[in-house]
């Protein structure tokens, strides 16, 4: 098993895209791109670095992972994708070293220029598979933040990952998980069906328009996305190309995460609520959970 999310798919077929946006596939005049991986593609990174322009930086989770974090701790954060988190914590905690792990290197080029712009020089970004990872050391605070728990709709997999983050931890070390907090689903149904446009400029400043449409389940807590950008600057006579990107993820909740946590060997000891403060479940109640080893 590689600890890639399920926006990757790899070595699975892709689903389809989320209607109305699976039309882009067998539109005439269309040629559709499908990007396995979101956080991968140049295109849909651009529209990161846009939109983190645009609206800052959210930092809904960055008190409760700070709880974690001790005083000359080692410190280690699993899918760490673009350094938002890291990169602040090394800024604002005395941690004497602070590791990032994830599996898409364009993310993580943005996470070593964004340390390189905050002068920090404790942080390391490691391209693997986190399953994989062997340091040869443990660490004093492993985070999960900002929802990286949800990538994984599956339950074996959320307790490989636990287990191999505890397997890292050391015997009085904490584990940081931020995900929503319990009720969160029930305020999201106004996703199920919902399309959203809006627009972004590229690095070679070319505006762009993006199209997401969700499907949202609130029983099973399953959100199903896809993001469209056709491309600007088609040829006449010739087919608009058109990027699809291809997302799924699950929203847990302490409850739903509790026999999971349990049957990794960890247990929570603390718990620091926030509130989401930007996208399109804005508002939502969250929360980072602390965690010991049972």
């Amino acid at each position: 098993m590689t600890a890639r999310s399920d926006y990757s798919r790899a070595g699975t077929p892709a689903a389809a895209p989320v209607p109305p946006l699976d039309r882009l596939l067998y539109l005439p005049g269309v040629t559709a791109t499908v990007e396995p991986y979101y956080f991968d593609s140049p295109l849909f990174d651009d529209y990161e670095r846009d939109v983190e322009r645009r609206t800052g930086e959210t930092e809904w989770d960055f008190a409760g992972l700070a709880l974690a974090i001790g005083d000359g701790a080692r410190v280690l954060e699993v899918g760490c994708g673009m350094g938002r988190a890291l990169v602040h914590l090394a800024a604002t905690t005395k941690a004497a070293s602070l590791v990032g792990i994830d599996t898409s290197e364009p993310a993580l080029r943005r996470a070593r220029a964004r340390a390189d712009a905050a002068g920090v020089d404790r942080v390391e970004f490691v391209v693997g598979d986190f399953l994989a990872y062997n340091p040869g050391i443990t660490f004093d605070a492993v985070l999960l933040a900002d929802c990286t728990l949800n990538g994984f709709t599956e339950e074996d997999a959320v307790v490989a990952l636990l287990a191999q983050v505890r397997s890292l931890l050391s015997p009085e070390g904490r584990v940081a998980v931020s995900i929503f907090d319990d009720g969160a689903p029930l305020t999201m149904a106004h996703l199920d069906g919902r399309v959203v446009v809006d627009s972004f400029t590229d690095r070679d400043d070319v505006n762009h328009l993006i199209i997401w449409s969700m499907r949202f389940d609130s029983t099973t807590a399953l959100l199903h996305r896809t993001a469209a950008v056709p491309k600007a600057g088609a040829t006449p006579g010739e087919p608009v190309p058109c990027v699809v990107s291809d997302m799924n993820d699950r929203i847990w909740t302490p409850s739903t995460l509790s026999p999971l946590f349990a049957a990794a060997g960890l247990s929570v000891v603390g718990k620091e609520p926030a509130i989401l403060d930007s996208g399109a479940a804005d508002g939502a109640p969250m929360t980072t959970l602390l965690l010991a080893v049972a």
